[in-house]
């Protein structure tokens, strides 16, 4: 439709895209639906990392809502950090990769891992 759109979680647990109000030219501030709007991607528009790291935030309150054990299972990676992990050499991304998923006390804390 050309329309801006994000998607949530449909009640059987498939990803549905849901249709957005069109986006605004105020300032985006706070973390009202404002802000949210201003991130709305229309059909011209690029996708940026602000864009990967809002959507995460609002899978991350979403999926906390729904299901805390699987959202202290899961990690969402800062699209910036997973940036850096390809440019890095193999053997340094390994630790990168494992502080990511480990915990303070060395232990592997995430069964589903979004890069």
């Amino acid at each position: 439709t050309g329309e801006p759109s994000t998607a949530g979680w449909a009640s059987d647990g498939r990803l549905t895209p849901h249709a957005r109000v069109a986006q605004t030219d105020e300032p985006a501030s706070g973390s009202g639906s404002a802000s949210q709007d201003r991130l709305a991607l229309g059909p011209t528009h690029w996708l940026t990392d602000a864009h990967i790291t809002a959507d995460y935030g609002l899978l991350g309150q979403e999926l906390q809502g729904r299901s805390p054990d699987l959202a202290a299972r899961t990690r969402l990676v800062d699209p910036l950090i997973s940036y850096q992990l390809r440019l890095i050499p193999e053997r340094d991304a390994l630790g990168e990769f494992q502080r990511i998923v480990h915990n303070q006390n060395e232990e592997d804390t995430a069964d589903f891992l979004f890069l």
